[in-house]
């Protein structure tokens, strides 16, 4: 029958128009701009009972944070310096001042001052009474010495494994001698002397905190260093070597 017919299609549209109603309807994702004018669309889920997460702006980036300055690593030491024989150690006392230009390699000056004072005895004359000898003799007599070493170096380390680190390093530069002693004759000698000379040294070190190290190390110095002097109305060379080993102990830190 017709009319069934129309009954039956009026309950189909009104059973699709129900079941589009009830379903959920997707919100549009808001756009949001970008920088250079891009446009994207981000969809983002909020709970429904709740406010909305707090947005931050995205930091600014300096571009001087990119620039990288190496480390300055400064070292103080002490130890000892014997140029020629046990009666010419004398102490020493050092500072270096360096960058850290890569991890194992460093790069900068040294200053060493290697000090030495002592009392001379000088015989003046004998004589024999009742069958001894005696001597006379003036042990006033004073000496000094100061050589100081300035030089550049580099040095190289192994990695820090957190055992010891080993290392060498090679310095060259201009030496510096001072001297003033007495004669025997009551006179006095006062001079002061200069030249080139180098170092080469290696050692370990222990480091005892995130940025700190205690070295050990060997070294080996040698310079020739000279003056002009004028004897008996000549102009003259006066010349001193120095050329031999030592030891000392330093403390460095910045690393």
């Amino acid at each position: 029958m017709r009319w069934h017919s129309t009954l039956l299609a009026l309950m189909a549209a009104t059973m699709a128009a129900t079941a589009s109603a009830a379903a959920p309807v997707m919100p549009r994702a808001p756009n949001h701009q970008q920088a250079g004018g891009t446009t994207v669309a981000a969809l983002r889920r909020y709970p429904r009972n709740g406010p909305a997460p707090r947005q931050y702006p995205e930091p600014r980036r300096n571009s001087r944070s990119r620039s990288y300055r190496p480390p300055i690593v400064t070292q103080v030491s002490a130890g000892f310096y014997n140029p020629g024989g046990a009666s010419a150690t004398s102490a020493l006392y050092g500072v270096r001042v360096s960058q850290l230009v890569d991890p194992q390699v460093q790069l900068g000056v040294m200053l060493d001052w290697v000090h030495k004072a002592d009392r001379v005895s000088a015989t003046f004359g004998n004589e024999t009474v009742g069958g001894v000898d005696l001597s006379y003799e003036d042990s006033r007599l004073r000496g000094r010495s100061d050589l100081v070493p300035l030089l550049a170096f580099v040095q190289v380390s192994g990695r820090d494994t957190g055992r010891a680190i080993p290392y060498a390093g090679f310095g060259a530069g201009y030496e510096f001698l001072s001297m003033e002693a007495d004669r025997p004759d009551g006179t006095r000698f006062d001079g002061s002397f200069g030249g080139w000379g180098w170092q080469a040294w290696a050692g370990a070190a222990l480091s005892f905190s995130s940025q700190a190290r205690l070295s050990g190390e060997i070294f080996v110095n040698r310079a020739d260093l000279s003056r002009d002097v004028a004897v008996d109305g000549r102009v003259l060379r006066q010349s001193a070597s120095f050329n031999g080993p030592g030891v000392r102990l330093g403390v460095a830190w910045g690393f």
